[in-house]
């Protein structure tokens, strides 16, 4: 079912390392290197500088700048520096996740090979591919007033996704996982962290990536 939405999707989906330690994943929106993250991916990182790292056919790192943020959609455009990398990029679905689709989630979470591993702060750096099933539609509050348009997929995964492009099954972005929830304390986002994963809509990346490189369609 998944396999050409991998196929298309892979060589487009890089780690966040700050400082070396991996921050969350991105992905890339353009054959220029612009790549798209969570973020508060990048605010948690700041101001550490930031590499993008992909593991596929080899280790690779490229340093990056921000871009442009916007954190009222927990969203940031990243650029790789210098040359673009070679590499794929995704395009950015026209049509909306809806309830009951199966989509696929690529990212770099943070895992450990054993516990030593785990207390020498050693995380391991491997691309996980996860099938999920978009789960509900949500509207979470934002500090600007108002809500923002997310969905929920129905899988809890490691820090280190945040970030990670949700695609449909022929590739195409619909969603970034966000795991970031708008206008709630630390304790309640604890509490709705461990009940589901939360995907900013992909709609909302469509917007700032036509304002900022002509959109990616």
């Amino acid at each position: 079912m998944f396999g050409g939405a991998f196929e298309v999707a892979h060589s487009a989906v890089f780690a966040i390392l700050a400082s070396g330690r991996p921050a969350g994943t991105a992905f890339a929106i353009s054959p220029q290197g612009h790549l798209a993250t969570a973020e508060h991916v990048v605010q948690s990182s700041h101001p550490q500088p930031l590499v993008a790292a992909r593991t596929l056919g080899g280790y690779q790192e490229f340093p990056i700048r921000i871009v442009r943020v916007e954190p009222s959609a927990d969203i940031a455009i990243l650029k790789i520096n210098g040359v673009a990398a070679t590499c794929g990029w995704l395009r950015i679905s026209a049509f909306p996740a809806s309830y009951a689709d199966s989509v696929l989630v690529l990212g770099y979470p943070v895992t450990y090979r054993s516990v030593e591993y785990a207390k020498m702060g050693r995380p391991m750096l491997n691309l996980r591919v996860n099938g999920c099933v978009v789960a509900s539609d949500l509207t979470v509050p934002i500090p600007s007033g108002g809500g923002l348009d997310v969905f929920e997929v129905d899988r809890l995964f490691h820090p280190g996704m945040s970030g990670a492009p949700v695609v449909n099954l022929r590739g195409e972005v619909v969603g970034i996982i966000s795991h970031h929830f708008f206008g709630l304390n630390k304790a309640q986002q604890d509490l709705a962290q461990a009940h589901y994963t939360v995907a900013i809509r992909a709609e909302h990346l469509r917007r700032i990536a036509a304002e900022l490189i002509g959109g990616t369609s």
